[in-house]
């Protein structure tokens, strides 16, 4: 999934949760997330090519435009809602650390098996997820 979308799940448990729950949801959400059909695998956003760069790029301003756009609706303290959309987000960052620090290959290999369902036309299936959290979100005002 792309940043965005572990944000917006980030976001909407950290609604629906008290923070004892809400944080290691956030972060498990990621994994359910990365099971299901999702976009990836597309050559013109390989990666550290340019597209993936700029998408990249995107993803970040679009993911602080999330927090930015929960935290001024107030829904809960700007903390729980920063640190749950952290969490839901974690795994990915983590990658940055693969090949340079071992205790985690674990983890990292575990997290690139799941991502089976990464796809091309995987940006339907975020699309509509994310406009499904959108519309959660919309109806806490």
């Amino acid at each position: 999934m792309t940043g965005y979308n572990h944000t917006l799940a980030g976001v909407a448990l950290a609604t629906l949760l008290p923070p004892p729950l809400a944080l290691p949801a956030a972060f498990v959400s990621h994994f359910v997330m990365d099971a299901l059909p999702h976009f990836g695998r597309d050559p013109m956003f390989a990666p550290w090519t340019r597209g993936f760069k700029n998408l990249l790029a995107a993803d970040g301003l679009i993911c602080l435009t999330i927090i930015a756009w929960a935290i001024l609706q107030g829904w809960q303290p700007v903390w729980f809602l920063a640190a749950a959309a952290a969490m839901a987000t974690l795994p990915d960052f983590l990658w940055l650390s693969k090949g340079r620090f071992s205790p985690l290959d674990g983890f990292l290999s575990f997290h690139g098996r799941i991502q089976s369902g990464e796809r091309p036309d995987g940006w339907i299936f975020e699309f509509t997820f994310s406009m499904a959290v959108i519309l959660y979100l919309a109806g806490l005002q």
